[in-house]
Parts: structure tokens; sequence; C-alpha cells
């Protein structure tokens, strides 16, 4: 797995750090954790992917969390950053 392949993580927990409401840079930061993990997990661990799929698999765990009934201020975070469900 290169270094390209977090680039996208990165960016956003440290972008997520400047969310001033503590709930929601709580509920950002565990759904970038578990989009991480997943993508991290399926690339690495069960090898069920190829490194190259590594944001794919981000991207959509975000998308499906996005799914799951989050707030609209979760959604519209994401949405500003191109990532909507």
């Amino acid at each position: 797995m290169t270094t390209e392949n977090h680039q996208r993580f990165y960016f956003l927990f440290d972008d997520a750090r400047n969310i001033r409401t503590d709930a929601n840079r709580k509920q950002i930061m565990e759904i970038l954790s578990l989009a991480y993990d997943n993508a991290y997990d399926t690339v690495r661990v069960e090898k069920a992917a190829p490194p190259s799929q590594w944001d794919v698999i981000f991207v959509g765990t975000i998308q499906s969390q996005l799914s799951q009934g989050v707030n609209r201020h979760i959604k519209a975070w994401f949405a500003t950053r191109g990532i909507t469900y």
C-alpha cells in the first residue's frame, strides 16, 4: 500500500480536527476511522482487493455510513469535500 492511498484519509482527518461541535467532530472521526480500518482490512488483511482499490473502498465505506441516518451537518461536511451518497 502506498502513501497515496492514505492521502484522502489524512487530509480529511486533519480537517475534522477543526470542527467546533464535539458531537459532530467525534462522529466524523469515527466514520473516517471505520472507513480506514475497512479499507486496510480488505486490502491488507483479507487481500480481497488490490492496493489500487484502497481509496475506492475507503470512500465507499464513508458513503455507506452516510446512508445510515447521520445528521445533515455530517452529510454536508463530507459533501463539501466531494463525498456524497
